[in-house]
């Protein structure tokens, strides 16, 4: 039983390293079984296809240019573009891929 038990934890421990999933999504829903399964199962799985998140930027940044003048002018508006692009994404885009984004995008 224990070394079953420390072979999960091995096994979780290397996931939630390789950044599939964050780590208090693994502490708080991950209750036994194989954490890639359960991850793909649960669609849990973060968004890191920079084509896809970067679709969903340039989507949000085209639907709001007001917006867009506000940030570059304040660019701690930018949290706002973060926001919407994870909201739209189901909380599930990398979040360093959309600021990196976002900044480029935005020329912040």
């Amino acid at each position: 039983m224990l070394r079953t038990v420390l072979k999960f934890i091995a096994r979780l421990r290397r996931f939630v390293a390789s950044e599939a999933i964050e780590e208090c999504q693994a502490a708080g829903q991950v209750r036994g079984g194989d954490p890639r399964e359960l991850v793909e199962t649960r669609g849990m799985k973060q968004v890191t296809d920079l084509g896809a998140i970067e679709k969903v930027v340039d989507d949000i940044i085209a639907a709001n240019p007001d917006k867009v003048a506000q940030a570059k002018a304040k660019p701690q508006l930018a949290g706002w573009f973060v926001g919407q692009v994870m909201k739209q994404s189901g909380g599930k885009a990398n979040p360093q891929a959309v600021n990196d984004l976002l900044k480029a995008k935005l020329g912040i």
